[in-house]
């Protein structure tokens, strides 16, 4: 087991791969009356298509991931995960995005009952053909509840735009289609494929001892028979989908107030820490509250009140969404590439440089006050490749003109931008 320690902030991360390939990062609070942990897959709403060890082509229905962490959660009724925690004074709790599905739990005693009941229905799953459906149904009516949400809507259709290549485009939960495809056989496959040690990564943090906790499951694996070397992760395949057209025509608009969502799709991504974190704090610097861009957007009433902004990225897409509402959605449409793009010729401000890069590093140490919230950052981060320490070191290395350079990258050309809005209500 590797310690990493910052002497600057009196804290200590200890990081262990275990025999069949999992990877486990422990962070000690010991005045902490609660304990938090996310045991992520890589495996999410992506990853529907892969190569098995003889090369040949599996294809699953969209929404596999989505279903069957679902299904995990709560199998086996009175026994299920959900209950076993809840009934012994724990929490867990589950979601799955375009990359990962993620199991969060918390408790404050009863370590090995959580434990044991966490790893063994995960890993040696026990779901029936009637939990099958009885999933089926809850998921096919949360879907025919989206297709109401204006929100949910206007994101899928610019997605669908952006990205009509990748199975991103579809949402994470699926179709309605896709999910009457699935049976117990593709679930099983997707769950010998995907949730094997080796394609998993845990994180706790709280009060635990980390020497005994690595005992602890190493113990619980022995007795499952699971601490044999890691087996051979598949071959991740990302096809296009079949998908519909956008539901928001332009020419219905009218000058009111609509919402709207501007896609930056990045080409060319390089996946480092040090473009992850010169990308977030451009997007802070040029486009956060009280930016330049963002007041000038205002002046010029191109946007309202509520204009943000959201950077994911992935194995195969990097895109960056704005959003907001607009009275003027023509006019914001022609110009706000060429207002974000006037900025960014200017060279920066040190002192906004400077004030932007200790903000960063100031809402890294904040975390620390709150286990929930510096746990599922810290997994955020590990699943982009960097962990806490690492990202305060690299803050400190960035330079404006790399932050600049980042974004003129990003907002240069006219072949990566794509619209979408309808009226709000």
């Amino acid at each position: 087991m590797k310690q990493y320690i910052n002497k600057d902030l009196g804290i200590s991360l200890y990081k262990e791969k275990l025999q069949n390939g999992l990877e486990v990062h422990i962070l000690p609070k010991e005045d902490s009356s609660q304990t938090m942990g996310v045991l992520s897959v890589n495996f999410g709403g992506n990853d529907n298509t892969f190569l098995d060890n003889e090369n040949k082509e599996n294809n699953l229905p969209l929404g596999t991931a989505h279903f069957l962490e679902h299904l995990l959660i709560t199998q086996n009724g009175e026994n299920s995960i959900k209950n076993t925690f809840l009934n012994n004074g724990g929490s867990v709790g589950a979601f799955t995005d375009y990359k990962s599905t993620n199991f969060i739990f918390s408790f404050a005693n009863n370590i090995s009952v959580f434990i044991e009941k966490l790893l063994s229905s995960l890993y040696i799953p026990e779901f029936t053909l009637k939990d099958i459906e009885i999933e089926k149904k809850i998921i096919l009516e949360e879907l025919l509840l989206y297709e109401d949400k204006k929100d949910w809507l206007i994101f899928n259709s610019l997605m669908k735009q952006m990205y009509p290549d990748s199975p991103i485009s579809e949402d994470v939960a699926g179709t309605i289609d896709s999910i009457k495809l699935l049976n117990k056989k593709i679930l099983d496959e997707a769950h010998s494929s995907y949730y094997i040690p080796n394609n998993m990564k845990l994180v706790v943090v709280g009060d635990v001892n980390p020497f005994d906790f690595s005992d602890l499951i190493n113990r619980t694996f022995k007795k499952m028979d699971y601490l044999s070397p890691p087996r051979n992760t598949i071959t991740r395949v990302y096809k296009k989908p079949a998908y519909l057209e956008s539901k928001f025509p332009y020419e219905n608009m009218h000058k009111q107030a609509v919402q709207f969502l501007i896609g930056v799709r990045e080409t060319n991504y390089t996946n480092d820490i040090s473009t992850l974190l010169s990308t977030r704090v451009g997007l802070d610097m040029y486009l956060g509250p009280g930016s330049e861009i963002s007041t000038r957007l205002k002046e010029l009433n191109l946007v309202n009140d509520d204009f943000g902004y959201s950077y994911t990225t992935g194995p195969n897409y990097s895109f960056i969404s704005l959003s907001g509402t607009s009275n003027q959605i023509h006019d914001l449409k022609e110009n706000i590439i060429t207002v974000i793009n006037d900025v960014l010729k200017k060279e920066p401000e040190d002192i906004n440089f400077h004030r932007t890069i200790k903000k960063a590093i100031g809402n890294k140490l904040l975390l620390l006050d709150s286990i929930n919230k510096f746990t599922i950052s810290y997994t955020n981060d590990l699943m982009d490749g960097m962990n806490f320490f690492e990202i305060l070191e690299m803050l400190l290395k960035l330079e404006s003109s790399c932050v600049q350079n980042r974004m003129r990258d990003l907002f240069n050309k006219n072949d990566n931008i794509y619209f979408e809005y309808n009226l709000k209500e």
